[in-house]
């Protein structure tokens, strides 16, 4: 895999969940994997979540999406967990492309960063030894 994601094995919530596949189940999924008092025996696997594990040092040493979140994250005074997706256009169902997604959030009001800001952000702002 060309960006070296770090892929672990999917999961579902194995409490107040049914198939796991929906948005419902998904979404207690997330949560579930960003509380700290859960253990492996509150998931099942295989699962419909993948999560995926950070690179020490985040966006500085790995330029991906999964560091650039949870940089976000710690940068907020959050816990260092982060829920990710891909766009897709409407139009042919490929994954969104950076044009795609400067006119989707235009759309609908969302402010855009991308990882080379979160990065300059780090830098400028002393956030580079052990973050």
């Amino acid at each position: 895999e060309l960006m070296k994601t770090a892929y672990t094995i999917t999961v579902d919530y194995a409490h107040n969940t049914t198939t796991g596949i929906s948005a419902h189940d998904r979404a207690l999924t997330c949560r579930s994997l960003a509380d700290p008092t859960k253990t492996s025996k509150d998931f099942n696997r295989p699962g419909h979540v993948l999560p995926l594990r950070y690179a020490e040092g985040g966006s500085i040493n790995r330029f991906g999406h999964t560091e650039a979140s949870v940089d976000l994250c710690k940068l907020a005074g959050l816990q260092p967990v982060a829920v990710i997706c891909e766009l897709v256009n409407d139009r042919d169902g490929s994954m969104a492309r950076r044009d795609d997604c400067y006119k989707f959030a235009q759309e609908h009001g969302i402010k855009l960063v991308t990882i080379a800001d979160i990065i300059k952000y780090r830098q400028e702002h002393g956030f580079v030894e052990n973050f």
